[in-house]
C-alpha cells in the first residue's frame, strides 16, 4: 500500500506521502496532537537551491534560513536518514513521515511496519512513534548507542482520509536534547494481517471484520485466547474478573479479561483506566517508577518528570552521593565502594567477602590506592589502572570483571542504614558499551542477594526495578554489577553499564515485590524485639513471638541460674524465618520463672 523509502520524493502529496515536522514547543507539547493543525510540511519550490522557501536539495529535506544556510535547528529528513531538533538548539521539532489513506473504500485492517535506529551511535538517544490521526498508537525509545534499533508491527482499522504519521523526537533515555541525534527510520503499510494479530507491544488487535459468531460484541479469537473453546465466559456488559472494566472495554484496552490487574502493579485495570494510566504497563510514563508507587506517594504516574526522585524522603542516591575530588572517598554519606571476588569466595551469602577498594586520598594509582578523584579502578601488578581486570566504578557507570579476563568480580556500591524502618530500593541498569552477552544488577542486604535484573548486550534502554526491605541500623544495602548475561555465562565481552540506585523511605500502602509477593512492613515498623511471651498453664508450652526478617535465623535461649553470661538454647533449632512476625513454641517448660532472650543470627 505504501512505503516511505521507495516512495520518498520532493513532491508533497505524491503517492499519499507528505514530509514535514511538528513544532512540539509551540503547539502545546503533548504526546497527542491535532493532525491537521500541528503538521508543518517542509516548504519546496521545485528547485534544489535551499532557502527559507525551499528545504529540498533533490535528495533530502533540511532546514534553511533566509540566507539558505542549513541548521540549526537540526530538522532534517532524507529517504531513511532523519534528525529531530532538541531544546538545546531552540524549539523542539519532531520530524514526520506522513501517509494519508485513500482508495480503501471501506474501513480496512492494515499492518504498519516501522523501524527506527541511531545512525551515529552516540548521545542520549531518540524516540520513534506512530500516530494515527494525531493519537500515538506505538512508540519505542532508542538509546544513543543503539545503531541496530527496532522493527515494530502495529495494526489499525483505517478508512480513507485517515492520517498515519511516523515521527522521530529528540526524547532519549534521560533527556530531550539532541546532542548528536542523527538517526534513521522508515514505515510501510500493507494488508498482511494474520488470523491472530498481536501488536509489538503484546496486545491483541481486533480487526473490524473479525468473526463474532455469538454476536456478543467480542471477537471469537480474542475470547478463545482466555477461555479456549468456550464463548460463554465473556460478553459485552459483563465483567468476568470483577476489576471494574467490562469485557468489551477490556478488549478495547488490550487488558486481560480474566485478570483484574493485567500488569501486576497492584492497581486494578478499572482503576487504571479511571486514573488515566496504562493498565498494561507497570510504569505508564516510563520514568522508572511504577504507577502504584507514584500514586501511593502523591506523584503523577502519567508525567515522567513527576516521581520519587523529587522525594523529601530520598535517603540515599548513588549518583548524588558519590564522592568527587581528592581525600578519603570511602565512608562519605554512608557509602563504601568495592567488589566481591566470586572466583575466590563464591557468590556472597553475608558481608564477610566484601572487599573495599583501597584508597590513600591521592590521585596516583598504586596497590594502596584505586581512586583517582573521580572513580575507582582496579590496578594491575605495576600499579597502573590499565586493565584487565575490568573492575571499575564511578557515580553512574560500572564494569565488572568476567572469567574471560581472570577472576569474576562484582563491582559494588554499599550504603549503611542509619535508622530502623522499611526502605524502597529503586535500581536500574542499561548498557553503555553495546556488545557482549549482557550484565546483571544484584541488590543485597547484609551481603545476601535479594533481587536481580539482567539485560542483554545491546540493551541501551535498559530496565529498572523496585525492591522493598525492612532495614535496621547498621544494615548494609548494596547494588552490585555482575558480568552474568542473558546466556548465564560470566564473560564480560563489553560490559560497561550505566547504573542507578535510589533508597527511599516512602512506602506505598499496598506494595508488591518484583515476584508478585506482597511486601510486609516489619511488625513494629522497624526494630528487632520480642512482641509477646505466653505460657499455657496446662500444657506448659511457651510461645515466644518476635519480629523477623526474611531468610534470617533466630535462636531462643534461657538464662541458666544466676550467671548473666550463661545462656542455654531452648526450643527448635535456628532456621530461616519469614518476614514480619514469627512465633516459636517451646513445649513442656517446667520453670515457674525464667528469663529468656531471642538472638538474630546471620542469614
Amino acid at each position: 500500500m505504501a512505503d516511505s523509502r521507495s516512495q520518498f520524493s520532493g513532491v508533497d502529496g505524491q503517492d499519499g506521502w507528505s514530509w514535514g515536522y511538528r513544532n512540539y514547543s509551540l503547539d502545546g507539547g503533548e504526546t497527542d496532537y491535532d493532525a491537521n493543525k500541528d503538521f508543518i510540511a517542509f516548504p519546496t519550490d521545485g528547485t534544489t537551491t535551499r532557502s527559507s522557501a525551499n528545504f529540498w536539495d533533490g535528495a533530502s529535506y533540511d532546514w534553511a534560513d533566509d540566507s539558505g544556510n542549513i541548521n540549526p535547528p537540526w530538522t532534517a529528513l532524507g529517504k531513511e536518514t532523519t534528525h529531530p531538533n532538541g531544546t538545546n538548539n531552540g524549539e523542539e521539532h519532531w520530524t514526520v513521515r506522513r501517509w494519508t489513506a485513500s482508495g480503501l473504500g471501506t474501513t480496512t485492517p492494515v499492518r504498519i511496519v516501522w523501524h527506527a535506529r541511531k545512525g551515529n551511535g552516540n548521545n542520549d538517544g531518540v524516540t520513534g512513534a506512530v500516530h494515527v490521526n494525531g493519537e500515538q498508537v506505538d512508540s519505542a525509545t532508542i538509546a544513543g548507542n543503539d545503531t541496530v534499533g527496532v522493527i515494530r508491527y502495529h495494526y489499525v482499522n483505517l478508512s480513507d482520509g485517515d492520517i498515519v504519521d511516523l515521527v522521530l523526537t529528540p526524547q532519549g533515555v534521560t533527556n530531550r536534547t539532541d546532542g548528536s541525534d542523527g538517526s534513521a527510520n522508515w514505515m510501510s503499510l500493507d494488508q498482511k494481517v494474520p488470523a491472530i494479530p498481536i501488536h509489538s507491544n503484546g496486545k491483541y488487535f481486533i480487526p473490524i471484520n473479525a468473526e463474532d459468531s455469538d454476536a456478543d460484541g467480542l471477537a471469537d479469537f480474542w475470547e478463545e485466547q482466555y477461555f479456549p473453546g468456550d464463548l460463554t465466559q465473556l460478553a459485552s456488559g459483563s465483567d468476568a474478573d470483577s476489576d471494574g472494566l467490562d469485557d468489551r472495554a477490556e478488549q478495547k484496552a488490550g487488558t486481560q479479561p480474566n485478570q483484574p490487574d493485567s500488569d501486576g502493579d497492584g492497581l486494578s485495570d478499572g482503576r487504571e483506566i479511571a486514573l488515566g494510566t496504562n493498565p498494561c504497563e507497570l510504569d505508564s510514563d516510563g520514568d522508572g517508577f511504577s504507577d502504584a508507587q507514584e500514586i501511593a506517594t502523591g506523584y503523577d504516574p502519567a508525567d515522567p518528570s513527576s516521581n520519587v526522585s523529587q522525594s523529601t524522603q530520598l535517603v540515599a542516591e548513588l549518583a548524588r552521593d558519590f564522592p568527587t575530588g581528592l581525600g578519603e572517598p570511602q565512608g562519605a554519606n554512608g557509602w563504601t565502594y568495592g567488589y566481591y571476588n566470586i572466583t575466590m569466595n563464591g557468590e556472597p551469602t553475608d558481608s564477610s567477602s566484601f572487599i573495599a577498594f583501597p584508597t590513600d586520598g591521592s590521585a596516583l594509582y598504586s596497590a594502596t590506592n584505586f581512586w583517582d578523584g573521580n572513580n575507582f579502578d582496579m590496578i594491575d601488578g605495576a600499579g597502573e589502572a590499565t586493565n584487565p581486570p575490568w573492575t571499575y566504578l564511578s557515580a553512574t557507570t560500572a564494569h565488572p570483571n568476567g572469567d574471560n579476563n581472570g577472576e569474576v568480580h562484582w563491582t559494588t556500591a554499599r550504603w549503611t542504614a542509619q535508622e530502623d524502618g522499611p526502605l524502597a530500593l529503586s535500581y536500574g541498569l542499561r548498557k553503555q558499551g553495546i556488545g557482549g552477552n549482557g550484565t546483571t544488577a544484584v541488590v543485597l542486604q547484609n551481603g545476601r542477594p535479594l533481587d536481580e535484573l539482567t539485560i542483554g548486550g545491546t540493551d541501551g534502554a535498559g530496565a529498572r526495578q523496585w525492591y522493598f526491605v525492612n532495614a535496621r541500623v547498621g544494615d548494609t544495602l548494596e547494588l552490585a554489577l555482575s558480568p552474568k548475561g542473558l546466556d548465564d555465562s560470566n564473560a564480560d565481552g563489553n560490559d560497561s553499564t550505566n547504573l542507578s540506585f535510589w533508597i527511599d523511605s516512602l512506602i506505598p500502602d499496598s506494595t508488591f515485590q518484583p515476584d508478585g509477593s506482597p511486601f510486609v512492613v516489619g511488625a513494629t515498623g522497624g526494630g528487632f524485639r520480642i512482641l509477646s511471651v505466653e505460657l499455657d498453664p496446662i500444657t506448659r508450652n511457651l510461645t515466644v513471638s518476635f519480629t523477623s526478617r526474611l531468610g534470617f535465623e533466630y535462636q531462643v535461649e534461657k538464662l541458666s541460674g544466676t550467671d548473666p553470661a550463661t545462656w542455654t538454647p531452648i526450643g527448635p533449632s535456628a532456621e530461616p524465618q519469614p518476614e514480619g512476625e514469627t512465633k516459636i513454641i517451646i513445649p513442656g517448660v517446667s520453670d515457674s520463672r525464667a528469663i529468656i532472650r531471642v538472638s538474630e543470627l546471620n542469614p
